[in-house]
């Protein structure tokens, strides 16, 4: 396994999908294989739509695609940070 540090960012060619896992939730989801794990945010389109959690910083544009097939980028009203350093 790579050394973890501040710089090392997620590979930028993790494949990302999204599914519905109930009625107006999406689950965007990406594996890692160097590290063995998955990457997850949730989406909640509501009235007020919610990203939950934002992802490493390089899947940022393939989460943001995968936003825009449900909703507009502009209708994102809140999103929620989980982890911070």
């Amino acid at each position: 396994m790579p050394q973890i540090n501040r710089t090392h960012y997620s590979p930028k060619d993790i494949d990302v999908r999204i599914s519905e896992i109930y009625d107006g939730i999406y689950r965007i989801s990406g594996f890692n294989e160097i590290f063995g794990i998955t990457f997850n945010q949730f989406l909640i389109d509501d009235e007020q739509p919610m990203l939950v959690h934002t992802g490493p910083i390089g899947m940022y544009k393939k989460i943001e695609e995968k936003v825009k097939e449900v909703i507009p980028l502009h209708k994102l009203t809140y999103v929620a940070f989980l982890h911070s350093k």
